[in-house]
């Protein structure tokens, strides 16, 4: 909704950049910013957390790019009902009014120019909007470049830290069904899913890469590697017994490595039994608070279902 509110006017505001090399241009620079804000806030996701896997996993696209869109679809609108003819003749004429006005000569100071200044941005907008469409429609250019731009990112990253972990974000998904992997989860398993897609989760790996206080290392309290989720789920000591319950109800679904974990907690419902085990661990102490409300809420919930049921039944018997 806000996003909706933010992009009427774009063709107006907007100048669009180039979508893989430069940053946001003008208004949309400092409004990037802030839609990164409001990911994190959203997805419930640390600070820490990459914006391109945000976006991927909000399925909300770069802002600058979805700008992009909207003007895009503005001047295909022009074209194709011919208003874009008529702005451009109004345009000639008033500047043609301009540049015809007499004006004494000693009122005009030295080495100025009565013509209008022209507005390259504006004038060149259709022709930007024929070479960034190519032969596809809006949105199969705002999803090409997201995607390039996502993969340099990314690129970056591993450049940067080569030893850094592959992560399930770190798969491309830019489908539209992104999101369906959060249908059924309360707010709490929602976040917790993008931490563990993310890598970025409460945990002693990444907590003592951002050197929490208080956490002296990053190994597993069983001591056979760093405490990430995908050693909780895979290869930890103390959670073996667990890990048979998690194995029944995936099935052939269960993880054996990164990969297979990003295709599990892309799924609603593999993903959804993996975040409930995982809370059952008791590991990540954050979800305590929001672990109990939502038990209180279910109880409250049986309570009624069971008060419900009786009053059925007690005024079946009177009918």
């Amino acid at each position: 909704m806000v996003r909706s509110a933010i992009a009427y006017g774009a063709s107006a505001y907007h100048t669009p950049a180039d979508p893989i090399r430069q940053a946001p241009r003008g208004i949309a620079k400092p409004l990037t910013t802030i839609q990164s804000s409001c990911l994190r806030v959203v997805a419930g996701a640390y600070r820490a957390t990459p914006i391109r896997s945000l976006e991927t996993e909000t399925q909300v696209p770069p802002l600058d790019l979805y700008l992009n869109k909207r003007v895009a679809e503005f001047e295909t609108r022009l074209a194709q009902t011919g208003a874009e003819g008529l702005l451009q003749g109004a345009r000639r004429r008033v500047a043609t009014t301009i540049r015809s006005r007499r004006t004494r000569t000693s009122d005009r100071p030295t080495g100025t120019d009565p013509r209008p200044a022209s507005n390259p941005d504006t004038e060149n907008r259709a022709e930007w909007t024929r070479r960034w469409l190519g032969a596809g429609t809006a949105e199969e250019a705002l999803e090409r470049d997201w995607r390039a731009r996502w993969q340099k990112q990314l690129g970056k990253a591993m450049q940067e830290r080569p030893s850094r972990d592959i992560e399930p974000a770190d798969y491309q998904d830019f489908s539209h069904t992104a999101l369906a992997k959060h249908a059924g989860l309360q707010k709490h398993e929602s976040s917790l899913l993008v931490q563990i897609r993310t890598g970025k989760i409460g945990l002693k790996a990444f907590l003592h890469s951002r050197r929490v206080p208080g956490v002296t290392s990053p190994g597993c309290e069983c001591g056979a590697g760093r405490e990430t989720a995908l050693h909780l789920i895979l290869e930890c000591r103390d959670t073996t017994s667990q890990r048979w319950d998690l194995m029944e109800a995936l099935g052939a679904a269960t993880p054996t490595d990164r990969s297979s974990l990003a295709e599990a907690t892309k799924n609603g419902n593999t993903g959804r039994e993996i975040v409930r085990w995982l809370l059952r661990l008791g590991r990540l102490r954050e979800f305590r608070l929001a672990i109990r409300l939502a038990q209180d809420s279910s109880e409250v919930e049986d309570v009624e279902r069971e008060a419900a049921m009786r009053g059925g039944a007690a005024a079946g018997s009177w009918g």
